[in-house]
């Protein structure tokens, strides 16, 4: 759980410094073409903002969550992507993943066959009829 909330820390502040990159080129550095009005530029300059800002605030969300679990824990530093105790933990959390997304590819599986089951041609051999129409 650390971990996982720790990858996604680590994303939120990547994409909060990205859309402050996003903002100054956009305002700095970034020339408009010449058809667009002053209210497109504007309302394209509110929305980088809108993003900037819920990407501050989902980031400092974040980091509060990984700071009560650093403390409850009682982690001292924080794990970096070289130590072996997150390597361990992210193997788990790739592992379990791919466990999920075998449980899902079955679930999809099972209910398939029982809508073949349904229509009785399970075990009729004309399935490559209905694979066409699918």
């Amino acid at each position: 759980m650390y971990a996982a909330n720790l990858c996604l820390y680590r994303t939120c502040n990547n994409q909060a410094n990205a859309s402050i990159i996003q903002i100054l080129t956009a305002s700095d550095f970034q020339q408009y073409p010449e058809g667009t009005s002053y209210s497109q530029q504007l309302s394209q300059t509110c929305k980088a903002e809108k993003q900037k800002q819920h990407a501050d605030e989902t980031l400092q969300a974040m980091h509060r969550e990984v700071l009560e679990l650093e403390v409850a824990l009682e982690i001292d530093t924080r794990w970096s992507r070289h130590m072996p105790e997150y390597k361990a933990a992210a193997e788990h959390i790739h592992t379990q993943e791919y466990h999920e997304a075998l449980d899902n590819v079955e679930r999809l599986v099972c209910q398939r066959l029982f809508e073949l089951q349904k229509l009785n041609i399970s075990q009729t051999g004309k399935l490559s009829h209905f694979a066409k129409i699918a």
